[in-house]
């Protein structure tokens, strides 16, 4: 059966059916949803394709489905999506795997440990975001309302496939880009490329992994590119989600969460640019010395990655993915990667010649990630410093410290050639050896022959280990004719 739902002033939607009575009770307006706006679901398809993604995304799911179901409306252009059959039930599941992030505990109850592994990597060294650290919680808090199980308020989001803006074109790193005000329905939302529907479920990368070596076992790249992390980096986009004043409204007083952009020097003098978008940038943004907080609280991929990264390490049997390590080299440490190098002023340079510098760097600075702000704040690491390993926990330092010996271990000496045997039917060594037997030395006084042995001139020439001397009773003949009465 399809349903066409307009929104009214007073309850958000109005419902031709028995099922208004069923639904009006979750969709209640958000401030986002105040004005008057257009939204269409097809419940029976869109339930079809809902319950389609409990099976892809893994996930059971007790509550109201249909009412679950329209929490996401529209899905303009996504059923004739070109070789994509089933593009409402990835979107469903992408929800529903960064619903298990969701469900992390101290996500759910604002309770971050800022001295974990995860928090100083992506959100900064806990003294340099110490500030915002009760805002993040909150934002961790508001992340963890966006699943079926909770609903403290009623609210939608406008799902497209047909790229309004024209943005999926800058390049396979394009997975969706998000507003907080779409002009047609008035709603947040978010547009899928098709390089989505390319992207693995969270729940394969993580069984997937489990089976692998370390260093990709504990790789945030492999989790990073799935639907599940997508779906918590868009959903930091929306601004009634991180309580953040942007500029389509107020709903709090954080800053609107953006893409922020970094800037380098390379080797070869020429300044580059860099999206704040997947693991490494992420953790250089985190390396950041000054307010730290004020700008990991502001780059979504670094909001999204702690909670990522805070679901996959419970996944993975509490063990933290420390993968791909951003080690700044320091001078009692060995670098991980030719990618960073650290200067002696605490500048971070970018090797040209490392085979990830063009992946690394932005292409084309045209393209616009974030919609509702497309030139967000530079973070110039051509003018000031990283974070020394000073400002975080010794435990911690130490821990990074193994890590890249694990990954880049020190190299081994070269073995010592063993000293080769002396030849005793030399003349240099039966002359020794002649000199040695006339010992005047009493046979009880070991060390007045190893005394003789060291100070005769043939012995030395002869190469004779004369501490052999030393040795037990019955292995007092180092060597062939050297007997001591």
């Amino acid at each position: 059966m399809f349903f066409i739902l307009l929104l009214s002033s007073v309850l958000g939607l109005s419902v031709s059916s028995a099922h208004a009575r069923a639904l009006k009770r979750d969709i209640a307006p958000f401030p986002a949803d105040a004005e008057v706006g257009t939204v269409n679901v097809d419940v029976e398809a869109q339930t079809a394709a809902y319950i389609e993604a409990l099976s892809l995304s893994e996930t059971e799911d007790g509550g109201d489905v249909e009412a679950n179901t329209i929490r996401l409306v529209n899905f303009d252009g996504c059923s004739s999506m070109p070789g994509i059959s089933n593009a409402e039930a990835q979107i469903y599941s992408g929800w529903q795997q960064a619903q298990k992030i969701m469900a992390v505990q101290s996500l759910k109850d604002g309770t971050v440990d800022f001295n974990t592994a995860g928090a100083l990597e992506y959100l900064g060294a806990a003294g340099l975001n110490a500030p915002r650290q009760g805002d993040m919680n909150t934002i961790f808090k508001n992340f963890a309302t966006l699943t079926p199980a909770w609903w403290p308020f009623g609210w939608r989001i406008h799902v497209r496939c047909d790229d309004p803006m024209v943005l999926c074109s800058c390049g396979e790193s394009k997975r969706a880009y998000t507003t907080t005000y779409d002009i047609e329905s008035k709603l947040a939302r978010i547009n899928f490329c098709p390089t989505y529907f390319k992207t693995e479920t969270l729940n394969k990368a993580i069984s997937d992994g489990k089976n692998l070596a370390n260093n990709q076992k504990f790789d945030m790249n492999r989790y990073w590119s799935t639907q599940g992390h997508i779906w918590a980096h868009e959903l930091m986009h929306i601004d009634w989600v991180t309580g953040a004043q942007g500029p389509t409204g107020r709903y709090g007083n954080n800053a609107h969460v953006t893409d922020m952009k970094i800037r380098f020097r390379d080797t070869n003098g020429r300044v580059v640019k860099t999206t704040a978008y997947e693991p490494r940038a992420a953790k250089i943004l985190a390396r950041w010395a000054f307010n730290t907080g004020d700008y990991t609280i502001r780059n979504a991929d670094n909001l999204a990655l702690f909670m990522t990264s805070q679901y996959v390490q419970e996944q993975l049997g509490n063990q933290y993915p420390q993968y791909p390590l951003v080690d700044i080299p320091g001078p009692d440490r060995p670098p991980y990667t030719d990618l960073f190098i650290l200067e002696e002023t605490g500048s971070i340079i970018l090797n040209a010649t490392s085979p990830d510098y063009e992946l690394f760097v932005d292409s084309d600075e045209s393209c616009v990630w974030d919609e509702d702000e497309p030139t967000p704040e530079l973070v110039d690491f051509t003018a000031l410093a990283a974070a020394s390993d000073q400002e975080y926990p010794s435990e911690y330092v130490d821990t990074l410290n193994a890590w890249v010996e694990e990954v880049n271990p020190p190299e081994e000496p070269e073995p010592e050639e063993p000293a080769p045997e002396p030849d005793m039917d030399s003349p240099v060594c039966i002359e020794c050896t002649n000199n040695l037997g006339a010992s005047d030395c009493p046979a009880e006084d070991l060390q007045c022959l190893v005394d003789q042995c060291n100070s005769d001139a043939s012995c030395q020439a002869c190469a004779v280990d004369c501490d052999s001397f030393l040795l037990s009773s019955d292995e007092l003949a180092p060597f062939g004719t050297v007997v001591i009465a």
